[in-house]
């Protein structure tokens, strides 16, 4: 059960951050990743 309940409790964690990284404007250097909206092949 304590488990469980940590688990869950990062997962929102990290749910939040996702989130966050959705909403960086392009140029950002403050964001961890480059979302690629291009195909390159």
């Amino acid at each position: 059960m304590i488990l469980l309940m940590c688990l869950t409790g990062k997962t929102e964690e990290r749910i939040k951050e996702f989130e966050a990284m959705l909403k960086c404007e392009e140029g950002d250097l403050s964001c961890p990743f480059i979302i690629k909206t291009q195909n390159l092949n």
